[in-house]
């Protein structure tokens, strides 16, 4: 489990990079990206990303926070203690906290756990 503190430049980084049974923990901050997973967990091994626990983590990019394109088959993820922002988001009529495309044949399992989400059009996509 790689799990060490990230920086805003690092976010981005670190959903490109992790694999089944990693955890993110993300630092205290307002990061102006959005998280898109690039590969998937397992079963009882998801991938999580989650807040450090040291202060509010936001993510506030100009498009969804979290998406999860269809093309990429995503299982098995998990979100905790985030806050995802749509504050500078300009179109605010096709804004989601979290998209999440679904492909066929593909079974989620994606869980979002006491995250906040605000302005947006709609909080969550499936």
């Amino acid at each position: 489990m790689r799990s060490a503190p990230l920086t805003a430049s690092a976010v981005g980084k670190a959903a490109a990079t992790v694999v089944a049974g990693d955890t993110v923990l993300i630092a205290t901050g307002v990061y102006p990206e959005s998280l898109v997973p690039a590969s998937s967990g397992e079963p009882g091994a998801p991938i999580t990303y989650e807040a450090l626990g040291n202060g509010p983590v936001v993510l506030r990019p100009d498009r969804f926070p979290i998406w999860l394109p269809a093309a990429r088959r995503l299982e098995h993820l998990r979100f905790r203690d985030l806050t995802l922002d749509g504050a500078a988001i300009a179109d605010k009529r096709v804004s989601y906290g979290v998209l999440v495309d679904e492909a066929p044949g593909v079974k989620s399992d994606i869980v979002v756990e006491r995250c906040v989400v605000t302005g947006f059009f709609m909080g969550m996509m499936f």
